[in-house]
């Protein structure tokens, strides 16, 4: 049997599914892997092209039939791999949700003490996006200006209000890296970088005050030193996140806010 949970909520067996189940059982493609099969599709083009340069029939054949078959390979296996995984991930949540209750009356210690965990809605393209914390009335909410290019960044703690605003921004539109300074008052308090990848979005957070400390963002992973402090997931239509209490700072909560 299966309980209806609501889609602004997650339970403790999802929470513990999403933070340390799933990171083990779905299995994105490597950037290596990714090299390799660019690499054998510009081998075939380059075979297909020679022969049709030098005008030789059977390089021509070789490479049209090596193309067309890394390409649907190539497909196949990604297609695969992406079902795969989704079919892991929907098995997982399901039997999270057989049994809401198990660990709510258990006497297994909470692997989330120490933790905070932050929800918002998702896609957000709201000029304001809200986000609570799980368990408290506390809201953090960003507040888009100027065009997105500037922001009012509203922490509940003392009431306190940064100020976020694009700096410049390097590279192609595919690959660029966006960088973005948070201040409070006149004080910075973070660098963002924004990094598009292969894999998707890699971020990094310097921050400058009460004492510098930097963070990277990857595959859902926040790491501080090189030790997981805490993750980013999606379930149903919310994203959370969830990071140990000590590393909660204005920079995570406004790349939460606006960048996530």
């Amino acid at each position: 049997m299966q309980f209806a949970i609501p889609d602004n909520q997650i339970s403790k067996q999802e929470r513990l599914i999403c933070y340390y189940t799933l990171p083990r059982l779905l299995h994105p493609f490597t950037v290596g892997l990714l090299i390799a099969y660019m690499l054998c599709v510009a081998e075939a083009l380059g075979a297909l092209v020679f022969g049709m340069i030098t005008d030789q029939p059977a390089w021509t054949s070789v490479g049209a039939w090596s193309l067309g078959g890394i390409i649907v390979l190539g497909l196949a296996a990604f297609t695969a791999r992406a079902l795969l995984n989704d079919w892991r991930r929907r098995r997982a949540l399901a039997l999270a949700r057989k049994a809401p209750h198990t660990l709510d009356d258990s006497d297994a210690p909470d692997l989330f003490a120490g933790h905070v965990l932050l929800s918002k809605p998702r896609p957000s393209s709201a000029p304001e996006t809200v986000a609570q914390e799980i368990g408290t009335n506390r809201c953090y909410s960003a507040k888009a200006l100027k065009g997105h290019s500037r922001w009012h960044i509203f922490y509940p703690e003392a009431n306190r209000v940064f100020d976020l605003a694009t700096v410049r921004v390097h590279g192609s539109y595919l690959f660029a890296t966006r960088f973005l300074d948070l201040f409070e008052g006149e004080q910075k308090k973070a660098r963002i970088a924004l990094r598009k990848k292969l894999r998707g979005l890699r971020t990094r957070i310097d921050l400058c005050s009460p004492e510098a400390m930097e963070y990277q963002v990857c595959d859902g992973c926040i790491r501080h030193n090189g030790r997981l402090v805490g993750r980013v997931y999606a379930l149903r239509n919310r994203l959370y996140l969830d990071v140990e209490s000590s590393h909660l700072n204005p920079g995570l909560v406004t790349c939460f806010l606006i960048c996530w």
